[in-house]
C-alpha cells in the first residue's frame, strides 16, 4: 500500500467505524424499555352485572414494553398481572373474584399477557398480536393501541375485549350471563419517560 492511499483508506475506516457507531446507538435507542411511571398508569377492565357496567383494576402488575419506532417488528410486549391484587371498589365483590369459582388467586397467581407481534399502523395507531394466559388457558388475542410522545413523555393506551367463559372464570353458580355478562373489556393507560 502506497504513503498516498493510506490516509484516505484510515479516513474509510473511521468513517465506517463511526456510523457503525451511530447505527448501533439508534438501534439500542429506538429499542430501549418504557420506564413506566406506576403512579399514574393502570391497568384495569370494565364488565356487566345485572345491566349495570362495573369497572376494576389491578393494583400490582408490571410491564416490559419496548416500542421500536424505527423498526415496529422488533417490538415486544409482556405484561404481568397479579390476580390477587384486583379491586372493584367492593370488599365483597373482591373476594368473591379471587375464589376458585372466579380467578383463584391462590392456584393462579398471575395473568399474563405476551406479544408475538407488533405493528404500527398509523403515526399513533398500533397493534399488537399476541397470548393472554388467565387460570391455566391461554388465547389469542389482538391488542389495539395508541402511542403518543408529548412534553410530558410517553402515553400508551388501549384494550381489548375477551370472553370470561373462555378463561373459566365466573363459572358454576356465575355461569349465567344474564347476571355476569361474558364479555369483559381489558384496558389499560401507560405514562412513561421518552426513550
Amino acid at each position: 500500500m502506497s504513503v498516498r492511499t493510506r490516509p484516505s483508506t484510515l479516513a474509510f475506516r473511521l468513517l465506517s467505524v463511526s456510523l457503525f457507531a451511530l447505527l448501533a446507538n439508534a438501534a439500542a435507542h429506538a429499542q430501549t424499555p418504557l420506564v413506566i411511571d406506576k403512579a399514574r398508569s393502570d391497568v384495569g377492565f370494565a364488565a356487566t352485572q345485572m345491566g349495570v357496567t362495573v369497572k376494576g383494576g389491578f393494583s400490582e402488575w408490571s410491564a416490559d414494553i419496548q416500542l421500536d419506532t424505527e423498526t415496529p417488528a422488533n417490538s415486544s410486549a409482556r405484561v404481568v398481572v397479579e390476580t390477587a391484587s384486583i379491586d372493584t371498589g367492593h370488599d365483597d365483590t373482591d373476594k368473591e373474584v379471587k375464589r376458585k369459582n372466579w380467578l383463584a388467586v391462590e392456584q393462579f397467581p398471575t395473568a399474563v399477557f405476551e406479544s408475538a407481534s407488533v405493528e404500527r399502523i398509523d403515526a399513533q395507531q398500533w397493534r399488537a398480536q399476541g397470548s393472554l394466559r388467565i387460570r391455566d388457558h391461554s388465547e389469542p388475542v389482538t391488542v389495539d393501541f395508541t402511542m403518543e410522545d408529548t412534553d410530558a413523555g410517553r402515553h400508551i393506551q388501549g384494550g381489548f375485549t375477551i370472553q370470561r367463559a373462555t378463561f373459566n372464570v365466573g363459572g358454576g353458580a356465575w355461569g349465567d350471563f344474564d347476571v355476569v355478562a361474558n364479555d369483559v373489556r381489558i384496558q389499560f393507560s401507560l405514562y412513561g419517560a421518552l426513550p
